[in-house]
C-alpha cells in the first residue's frame, strides 16, 4: 500500500512534503551536515591523489565525484520532512560541498607536489601566482579532440571553478534522487538499512530551523577556509617555506643582483634591462626577477653537480617559456646559462653568461 493511498497515520514514516516535524537544528547538523563534511572531504582527498599521481580532468572529475558523493550523502535523508530535505537545503549543501571538495583536492595535490624544503601549500601558492602549473586533459569544444597541457594562474582558477560548479550540479541531482521518498512500503522496507529512523510526531512542535540551505553553505565554506588557514597556524614548522635551508647549501653565494652579458639581446638592449635578482622565495628554491624592465623571470630548482634546472619566462605576460639550466662557477662569480628551445624537430641551445654588476665582463 502506498502512502498516497490513505490519510496520514502513525503507520507510515514521514517523507518529504508529508508534513512531519522537521529535525531539530542540532540533529540536522550531526546527522546530515557532519557526515556530508566527512564524505566530501574524503572524496576531495581521493580526487587530489588521482590528480597528483595522474592528471587533472576538468569537469569530468567534478561530475563523477559530485554524482557519487551526492547520492551517498542523500541516501540517509529519504525520510526527512520537506523542511529538512527541500531544494533550498540541498542547493546550499551542494554549493558548499563543491567548495570543500575542490579545496581538499587542491590541498592534496599541493602536498604531493611539494619540493624538498617547501611547505605543503607552496605549490598551490605558485600555481595561483602563475609560476607553476598542473597537467590536464580535456576535450576541445569545437573539434571534439583531446586537448592536454598545463594550467596555471587564471586558467587554473577558471577550470577549478568549472569543476566546482559541475560537481555542485551533479551533487544536487544525486542528492535529490537518493533522498526522494519511496513509492511503496515494499521499497521503503528495503531502504531501512540506509534511512535514519523518523522522530515521532509531537503535536504543537514549532516549525523548526528553516534557512538550512544558507547555513549548510556557510558551514561547509567555513570548513574549507579553516582547512587552508588553521593548519599553518597549528604546525608552522611544517607549513612554513624553508628557504634558509637552501641558502646554506645550493644557493649559498648566489642571491643578489646579476647581469646577463651582451649575448642576450632578447632580454634587453643594455645592462639596466638585463639585470636580475636571484632570491629564495616561497615560489620555489630560487627565483630570478628582472630588476628594471620586468620582462623576464626564472624559477630554478637544484640539480646534480651544483647546477639548477628551471624555466625562463619571457615577456610581461610570461607567455614565452624556455627550459633553462644554470651552472654557477666554482667561485660563484659567474653563472653559465643554457637555454633550450624546440624549433621544428631540432633542439636549439643558447649559451649565456651572467656576472655581478660590479665585476668586469
Amino acid at each position: 500500500m502506498s502512502r498516497a493511498d490513505g490519510p496520514r497515520s502513525g503507520t507510515y514514516p514521514a517523507g518529504p512534503g508529508d508534513g512531519g516535524p522537521p529535525m531539530t537544528a542540532g540533529g540536522w547538523l550531526v546527522r546530515r551536515i557532519l557526515p556530508a563534511v566527512v564524505l566530501v572531504t574524503a572524496g576531495g582527498v581521493a580526487a587530489g591523489f588521482f590528480r597528483g599521481l595522474g592528471l587533472f580532468l576538468p569537469g569530468l572529475t567534478g561530475m563523477a565525484a559530485g554524482l557519487v558523493l551526492g547520492w551517498l550523502a542523500g541516501r540517509p535523508a529519504r525520510n526527512d520532512p520537506g523542511e529538512d530535505g527541500g531544494f533550498g537545503a540541498r542547493a546550499g549543501l551542494a554549493l558548499g560541498a563543491g567548495l570543500l571538495f575542490e579545496t581538499a583536492a587542491a590541498l592534496t595535490v599541493s602536498a604531493l607536489f611539494a619540493r624538498t624544503g617547501e611547505g605543503p601549500l607552496e605549490w598551490l601558492h605558485g600555481v595561483l601566482s602563475g609560476y607553476r602549473g598542473e597537467l590536464f586533459l580535456g576535450v576541445s569544444r569545437g573539434s571534439l579532440q583531446s586537448v592536454s597541457g598545463r594550467l596555471e594562474g587564471g586558467a587554473w582558477i577558471f577550470f577549478v571553478l568549472v569543476d566546482l560548479l559541475l560537481f555542485a550540479f551533479l551533487f544536487l541531482i544525486g542528492h535529490g534522487v537518493a533522498s526522494s521518498p519511496p513509492d511503496d512500503d515494499e521499497e521503503s522496507a528495503g531502504d531501512e538499512a540506509w534511512a535514519d529512523p523518523e522522530p515521532p510526531e509531537i503535536p504543537g512542535q514549532p516549525a523548526g530551523f528553516r534557512p538550512r540551505g544558507t547555513v549548510a553553505f556557510a558551514l561547509l565554506t567555513a570548513v574549507a577556509v579553516a582547512a587552508v588557514v588553521v593548519p599553518p597556524r597549528l604546525w608552522p614548522d611544517v607549513y612554513r617555506a624553508r628557504p634558509e635551508a637552501l641558502s646554506s647549501t645550493a644557493a649559498a653565494g648566489l642571491t643578489g643582483s646579476w647581469v646577463f652579458g651582451p649575448g642576450a639581446p632578447f632580454l634587453g638592449p643594455d645592462d639596466a634591462h638585463r639585470t636580475f635578482t636571484l632570491s629564495t622565495t616561497s615560489y620555489g628554491p630560487l627565483m630570478g626577477r628582472a630588476s628594471g624592465s620586468g620582462t623576464f623571470l626564472m624559477s630554478l630548482t637544484p640539480a646534480a653537480n651544483g647546477g639548477f634546472w628551471g624555466t625562463l619566462f619571457l615577456g610581461k605576460d610570461r607567455s614565452t617559456r624556455l627550459s633553462v639550466h644554470m651552472q654557477p662557477s666554482p667561485d660563484r662569480r659567474e653563472l653559465r646559462f643554457t637555454l633550450f628551445q624546440l624549433e621544428g624537430t631540432a633542439l636549439r641551445r643558447t649559451m649565456l653568461l651572467a656576472h655581478r654588476p660590479e665585476a668586469p665582463e
